[in-house]
């Protein structure tokens, strides 16, 4: 028997940092990264956790390379730099990712998002992020 399962939402941040370009294509510019400070969610033992993350203004969402980083230390990649079909690519305008990278983990504590460009020419900003974690 387990408990009812808990949801525990952040309060949805906006660093507005701009994300450094790459300076040619496959090398990864720097890195920007933003922390949100989990306490008092009661969730020791998560089963999964909804991203939501935008980056809109960046003119090729394709180039962009997004981790999750938890309080223990443990990485989730949510993206990873690729070419879009076409050349065309959507937007990260409220994209919300998953992840059960953390199963076991537990909430409260010091997540870190980074965002990190992984082609040259396109340009844009970290705008928001927001965690939701489900667990007991």
């Amino acid at each position: 028997n387990v408990g009812a399962q808990k949801t525990y939402a952040t309060a949805m941040l906006s660093p507005n940092l701009p994300i450094p370009d790459s300076p040619w294509a496959g090398f990864p510019g720097a890195a920007v990264a933003n922390t949100i400070i989990v306490a008092g969610s009661t969730i020791t033992n998560i089963e999964y956790i909804e991203i939501t993350f935008s980056a809109g203004d960046h003119t090729y969402a394709g180039d962009l390379a997004i981790t999750l980083t938890s309080p223990a230390g443990t990485i989730s990649q949510l993206s990873e730099s690729h070419p879009c079909p076409n050349s065309v690519c959507t937007p990260h305008n409220g994209w919300m990712f998953g992840s059960a990278r953390h199963l076991g983990e537990a909430a409260d504590g010091n997540w870190t998002l980074t965002v990190q460009d992984g082609g040259p020419i396109d340009i844009g900003t970290f705008q928001s992020w927001q965690l939701k974690f489900y667990g007991r």
